[in-house]
C-alpha cells in the first residue's frame, strides 16, 4: 500500500468531544425574523389579563406600572384582550378600541413600551358567549349558537345574525388599524380559549346551519375572514400573529389534527406567525398547568410548527430560563411566551438573558393570586410577588435601619430579603438548620417541588444581599443586645395544633409535619384529619410512601382542599381520585387505638395523621429585651397562607420606616455597623 493512502484511524484514536449545548441566554438572545419585524430575541410575554389598568377602556398608570417593567428585556409584549366591540368585553378592566377616541391613549401605552427595548404587539379579542351580562351592561352575550357555556358563566348566549357577523368582522378591522394608529407594530388575533372565533371553530358551540357552521371549512370562515380583511387593511408592514388551541382537552373539540389544518389555513390567509395555547373554560383537565404532571401545550407547537414551517410561540408554564431554552432547542417552538412567570418575577427577562445577575422568583403555579381572582373579577396580584396591582403605592422614604428577624420561613425570609435590598442592615435568626420553614414541607408532597424553589430563592437572595443569617440558633437577648436592631420583627410560623377529640393513650396519632418531616413513615391504613391543603399534602404523601390506604375525614365540614384556588382544587381532586384516596365528610367523635370514630361509623387506622389547625409560635417574643419594638407576620401572627406572609412580610418593613421617618428616629444602619 502506498506511504501516502490515508489510513483508517485506530480505535483507540481520541475523537473530537460532543459540541456543549448552548447556554439558555444564548439561545433566548437570538434575534428572529416575525413577519416584517425582527425580534430582538425569543421572549415574548404572553398576553394576560390582570383585570386593572384600564377604566371604561382607557390605560391608567397603574398598569403602565405593572407592564413598564416586565417588558425590558422581552422581544415582544402583547398587551391583551382589546375589545372591538361593546358586546365582546370579557373583564371590567381592559383596553376598548372600538372606537377613535381610544386610539391616543393606546398610543401612549404602545410608546412606553417602545421606550423599554421591547416591540409593542396588541391583542384583539370578543369574548362572544364567554362573558356575563354584568359586563355587558346587562345584555345577552351574542355566540354562533345558543348554547351556554359549560363552565363559569352559564347564560344562555343569543346567536349572531349573518348581518351581524359581517358587522363584527369589519369591527375587528376598525380596531386593527386603529392598533396600528396607535404605534403598534404587531397584532395578535386571539382564536383560542372559548371566544368567540373558537366558539366558531369548535363544533361543540358552533351547530349553525349556514355559510358559518356546519362542515370545516364553513366553521373556518369566520376566522379566515376577520384574518383576511385585517391584512387588506393594515398591509404587510405589520406582523399578525394568530393564537389557537393546540387542543380544546375536550371529547366534542378540537384536537390536533384540526388544530394544524387550522393553522395551515391561516398562514395561507395571511398569519405571519402562530402561538399555540390550550384548553377551554370547562375542560378536563383545564389545563393552566397546575403544579401536578398533566398535558402540555408544547407537543402540539411542535406539530403545528413542523406542517406550516411558520414562527411559533410555544407556552404553558414555563417558569425558568432553561425551561425556555429547552423549548426552543428541542424545536417545540421558535419563542416562548410568559404569562404567570412574568407576574412573579418583573426582572424575568432581563435575568434570562443574563442581564442582570440574580435568582428568579418562582412561579409558584397554584393560582391563588392570578386566576383565582380573576375568576371572581377580582383584580390580580400574585402568591409570590404581591406588589402586582400596587405598583404604585409609597414606599417610606426613610434612612437605613437595623433589623432583627426571627425565622426564616417564607414570611421571614422574604422580609429579610426585602429589607436587606431597600439598604438596611438585617439578621435573620432560624432555629433549624433550613431556609424554608413550611415550604419544605409542603415540597415534600406530589407536585410540591415549586415551594422548595421558592425556599432555593429566598436562600440565593439572602446570600446575594448580604444578609446575615445564624442557623441553627434560637434568638436570645445576648444575641439580639448585640446586633441592637432598631426593630425585631417575629416569623416564627406556626405548629399543628392537636385535636380537641376524645383519644385514647395508645392513638397512633402524628401531625402531618411529623409525617412530611419524614420522622415517621406512613404504613397500614392511615386517616388523614383534615380537609385543607395540608390534609390533602399529607394524604398525597402518605399514599406515594408506603400507606395500604388512605382516608380523608373532613371533620370540620369546610369542603375539600377549601382553602385552594378553584383551579387548584380540581387538580387535588383528579390526584386523590388517581391514588384511590376517598373523602369522607363526618365528625370525628373519638380516636381509638386502632380506629377513628366518626358519627357515620368506624375506620381502621393504623396511623391517624392530624391537619386540621394550626397554632401560632410567639415564645420567641419573650426572650426580646422588653425595650425593642416586635412585630408578628405570617403565621406567627395568625395561620395564613403564603401570599399572605409574604405581603405582610413586605409591609412590616415598610411599617418599621414609617414608623422611624415619623419619629425622626436618628438610629440608623451606619450608627450601629
Amino acid at each position: 500500500m502506498d506511504q501516502h493512502t490515508p489510513q483508517p484511524p485506530p480505535d483507540h484514536a481520541p475523537q473530537a468531544p460532543p459540541k456543549a449545548p448552548a447556554p439558555a441566554a444564548e439561545i433566548l438572545a437570538a434575534p428572529i425574523a416575525f413577519g416584517p419585524l425582527t425580534l430582538a430575541n425569543r421572549l415574548i410575554i404572553a398576553p394576560h389579563t390582570v383585570n386593572f389598568g384600564f377604566v371604561r377602556g382607557i390605560p391608567q398608570e397603574d398598569y403602565f406600572a405593572y407592564i413598564t417593567p416586565r417588558a425590558r428585556g422581552f422581544g415582544l409584549t402583547w398587551v391583551p384582550m382589546a375589545c372591538p366591540d361593546p358586546l365582546g368585553r370579557a373583564e371590567p378592566s381592559q383596553p376598548w378600541l372600538w372606537d377613535d377616541r381610544f386610539i391616543a391613549p393606546l398610543a401612549r401605552l404602545a410608546d412606553a413600551l417602545r421606550d423599554t427595548g421591547t416591540t409593542p404587539g396588541l391583542q384583539i379579542c370578543h369574548a362572544g358567549r364567554q362573558t356575563s351580562p354584568k359586563i355587558i351592561d346587562g345584555q345577552t352575550p351574542v355566540a354562533p349558537s345558543p348554547i351556554a357555556p359549560p363552565s363559569v358563566y352559564r347564560t344562555v348566549p343569543r346567536a349572531l345574525t349573518a348581518g351581524e357577523i359581517e358587522g363584527i368582522i369589519e369591527s375587528y378591522v376598525q380596531t386593527a388599524r386603529r392598533g396600528v394608529q396607535a404605534g403598534f407594530c404587531a397584532l395578535n388575533l386571539h382564536f383560542a380559549h372559548s371566544y368567540l372565533v373558537h366558539q366558531f371553530l369548535s363544533p361543540a358551540s358552533n351547530h349553525r346551519e349556514d355559510e358559518y357552521g356546519g362542515d370545516f371549512e364553513r366553521r373556518l370562515r369566520f376566522a379566515l375572514q376577520i384574518l383576511s380583511s385585517i391584512r387588506g387593511e393594515v398591509g404587510t408592514q405589520i406582523a399578525i400573529d394568530v393564537r389557537i388551541n393546540g387542543s380544546d382537552f375536550t371529547p366534542d373539540g378540537l384536537q390536533v389534527p384540526d388544530s394544524i389544518a387550522i393553522a395551515e389555513a391561516l398562514i395561507f390567509a395571511g398569519a405571519d406567525a402562530i402561538n399555540v395555547s390550550g384548553g377551554v373554560y370547562g375542560s378536563s383537565p383545564f389545563n393552566l398547568l397546575l403544579p401536578f404532571e398533566g398535558e402540555e401545550f408544547l407537543p402540539a407547537a411542535r406539530a403545528v410548527r413542523a406542517a406550516t414551517g411558520a414562527p411559533v410561540t410555544g407556552v404553558g408554564r414555563i417558569r425558568t430560563a432553561a425551561e425556555a431554552a429547552a423549548a426552543i432547542a428541542s424545536e417545540d417552538c421558535d419563542l416562548v411566551g410568559i404569562g404567570r412567570a412574568v407576574i412573579a418575577d418583573p426582572q424575568w427577562a432581563q435575568k434570562a438573558l443574563g442581564l442582570i445577575t440574580a435568582p428568579m422568583r418562582p412561579c409558584l403555579g397554584t393560582l391563588d393570586g392570578c386566576s383565582e381572582r380573576l375568576r371572581h373579577f377580582e383584580p390580580a396580584t400574585c402568591q409570590v410577588m404581591p406588589e402586582v396591582g400596587r405598583e404604585l403605592r409609597p414606599i417610606p422614604e426613610d434612612q437605613a435601619r437595623r433589623i432583627a428577624i426571627i425565622g426564616a420561613g417564607p414570611a421571614g425570609a422574604e422580609a429579610a430579603t426585602y429589607a436587606a435590598a431597600r439598604g438596611d442592615t438585617v439578621l435573620l435568626v432560624e432555629r433549624s438548620a433550613f431556609i424554608g420553614g413550611s415550604l419544605l414541607l409542603a415540597a415534600k408532597a406530589p407536585g410540591g417541588a415549586p415551594f422548595a424553589q421558592l425556599a432555593e430563592f429566598h436562600q440565593a437572595e439572602l446570600a446575594r444581599l448580604g444578609v446575615q443569617v445564624v442557623l441553627r440558633h434560637q434568638a436570645d437577648a445576648a444575641l439580639l443586645e448585640a446586633f441592637a436592631p432598631f426593630a425585631v420583627i417575629i416569623a416564627t410560623g406556626a405548629r399543628p395544633a392537636l385535636p380537641g377529640i376524645p383519644l385514647s393513650d395508645d392513638a397512633p396519632l402524628l401531625t402531618d409535619e411529623d409525617v412530611l418531616s419524614g420522622e415517621q413513615a406512613p404504613h397500614g391504613d392511615v386517616v388523614v384529619i383534615g380537609a385543607g391543603r395540608r390534609a390533602i399534602a399529607a394524604a398525597l404523601f402518605c399514599a406515594e410512601h408506603g400507606a395500604r390506604t388512605v382516608t380523608i375525614v373532613d371533620h370540620d365540614g369546610t369542603r375539600l382542599a377549601y382553602d385552594a384556588s378553584a383551579l387548584m382544587r380540581r387538580a387535588y381532586k383528579q390526584q386523590l381520585q388517581a391514588r384511590n384516596i376517598e373523602a369522607v365528610l363526618s365528625p370525628v367523635e373519638e380516636i381509638a387505638d386502632h380506629h377513628v370514630i366518626l358519627r357515620s361509623g368506624p375506620l381502621h387506622a393504623d396511623l391517624v395523621v392530624f391537619a386540621l389547625r394550626l397554632s401560632s409560635l410567639r415564645e420567641a417574643a419573650n426572650l426580646l429585651p422588653r425595650h425593642l419594638p416586635r412585630h408578628f407576620i405570617g403565621d406567627a401572627k395568625e395561620p395564613r397562607s403564603i401570599m399572605d406572609a409574604i405581603v405582610e412580610a413586605r409591609d412590616c418593613v415598610d411599617a418599621v420606616h414609617r414608623t422611624a421617618a415619623a419619629a425622626g428616629d436618628p438610629r440608623v444602619s451606619a450608627n450601629r455597623s
